[in-house]
């Protein structure tokens, strides 16, 4: 394959853009506000006004930027696809900080497949941001860590990790996939005896991690190949005593799970969320449907199941073109205790007893979403499309264009993130 359509492949995914959901608290503003991120512009929009409050732009990332901005109740953390992170007062934009890490040219050159990029948004904990950079080349990986009130970077540590995963915290631990690391930044085996992590940390996990990973108090969450899902807990030693592990890669051992879930039919993962009780999971058939599945947390069963779409009979084994991308899932997220999921046709609203609330067409290439999908207590939703930031009113059912910018996305892929943030009035 093309080398930079390795990258590219690398840098693409179903679900867009990567933003983590590891800071989940209420975070609100002055007034009613929607942040934009895109092209390597980050815009504070006032709902109550539809202007400009302020915008920032990094004028080595507009042509191309793939990375993910976090936000607290008082600041906005963006990465860009160049290096650089910055830190903006949410309610004025005024730049606190600014470091920059050596990372990818954001041109993309020949040589450069290779090169760690940003991927995820960083993680907030305490006074500490962490971020991570991955890459085809799992030695060029690292997490770095940085004084959110300064920006001074404390360590850096090279982390063994290929693909586009946000940084967890369980128990005061790091994870970034399976590797674990102290806050310190030292590497350490998820095993109780320590030779277990020369042994077998380099192959713990050895298939595709797909979706991202899902963490709760005490357990991680992740899914491998044909649709299975782990349940790996750390509040019981004995899921983790070596004489459980008898080969290499550990994934061998079912034993050394709480449980692993799998559906015959749906068996291609696609994404994973994560409430109190429950880990959602997006699951493909061969035909290219998507199913909502919900997972009771302790026991691994399905609570229940949500087919997308209004015509999910299929039609032959091998889809043409043009229902390829039949009810595709594109991005989805937890609002309000609410599913709001968002394929070709349709966004819909589920709640989490598996109902469907309702679902808003749309259909066709002007209300197509590039973006995630936001949604405010009025139950009206957010999102980017070619012609600008578009609000649909859930009163009147119309969609409106509330900020006129032209978007573009490269041709099947998804290198461009485009995100979105609602935060309501204070």
């Amino acid at each position: 394959m093309n080398k930079t359509l390795k990258l590219i492949f690398f840098l693409t995914g179903t679900i867009i853009p990567l933003a983590c959901q590891n800071n989940p608290s209420l975070i609100t503003a002055e007034n009613e506000t929607l942040l934009i991120a895109a092209k390597g512009e980050i815009v504070n929009l006032n709902l109550e006004t539809n202007t400009i409050k302020w915008q920032y732009k990094s004028k080595n990332d507009t042509i191309i930027n793939y990375s993910v901005f976090t936000v607290d109740d008082k600041t906005i953390y963006a990465p860009f696809s160049s290096g650089k992170i910055t830190a903006l007062d949410l309610n004025s934009g005024k730049q606190m900080w600014e470091n920059t890490i050596n990372i990818a040219d954001t041109k993309i050159p020949e040589d450069s497949q290779n090169n760690p990029y940003i991927t995820a948004a960083p993680l907030i904990s305490e006074n500490n941001l962490y971020l991570s950079t991955s890459s085809l080349d799992r030695l060029k990986s690292a997490i770095y860590s940085f004084d959110k009130l300064s920006g001074k970077k404390k360590w850096e540590t090279k982390a063994d990790v290929s693909g586009r995963q946000c940084i967890n915290l369980i128990n005061d631990y790091l994870f970034l996939g399976f590797s674990k690391y102290t806050l310190k930044g030292k590497a350490e085996s998820i095993f109780k005896d320590s030779k277990e992590q020369e042994e077998l940390n380099p192959q713990l996990w050895t298939q595709k991690i797909y979706g991202q990973i899902q963490v709760d108090k005490n357990n991680l969450y992740a899914a491998g190949e044909f649709g299975r899902i782990f349940c790996l807990t750390f509040d019981n030693d004995t899921y983790l005593e070596k004489h459980t592990l008898k080969d290499s890669p550990f994934i061998n051992n079912p034993v050394v799970f709480k449980w692993i879930f799998n559906d015959y039919e749906f068996n291609s993962v696609i994404d994973l969320l994560s409430s109190e009780d429950m880990l959602f999971v997006a699951l493909e058939d061969r035909y290219y449907r998507t199913c909502i599945f919900a997972i009771d947390k302790k026991s691994g069963r399905t609570v229940w199941k949500r087919l997308l779409g209004t015509n999910n009979t299929p039609k032959q084994d091998n889809p043409n073109t043009s229902n390829f991308f039949m009810n595709k899932l594109k991005t989805w997220s937890l609002i309000n205790n609410q599913l709001i999921v968002c394929d070709q046709d349709y966004i819909y609203r589920i709640d989490l007893d598996g109902k469907l609330i309702n679902q808003v067409s749309i259909q066709g290439e002007k209300f197509n979403s590039l973006s995630n999908v936001e949604m405010d207590g009025n139950n009206n939703f957010y999102f980017i499309t070619i012609d600008g930031v578009t609000k649909y009113n859930a009163k009147s059912e119309n969609f409106e264009i509330i900020l006129k910018r032209n978007f573009y996305r490269m041709p099947f892929t998804r290198i461009n993130h485009f995100q979105i943030k609602y935060l309501p009035k204070k």
